[in-house]
């Protein structure tokens, strides 16, 4: 499986929502690999991410594994008991 990284923002890397079907994700890869492309200009970095976004996003497996680790809740600290000893 294609290491996930739940910290990154893949659908807005794409200009995609959670919504975004694979045929949708896909279109909006291309049209964003066109336009940062490193032989036309772009930036060898955002094209890297965008791959790795498609990886993620075009791979079912990989989506529902990216899906879970995001929605998974944060760490949160425990409350503190401030009521006077007995």
């Amino acid at each position: 499986m294609k290491t996930v990284d739940s910290t990154r923002d893949y659908y807005e890397i794409l200009g995609a929502d959670e919504t975004s079907s694979r045929a949708d994700i896909e279109r909006l890869y291309k049209r964003k690999a066109v336009q940062h492309h490193p032989d036309r200009g772009g930036s060898e970095d955002d094209m890297k991410a965008l791959n790795e976004a498609y990886q993620v996003l075009h791979d079912d497996a990989a989506r529902d594994a990216y899906e879970a680790k995001r929605r998974k809740p944060r760490a949160t600290t425990a409350a503190i008991d401030s009521s006077p000893p007995d």
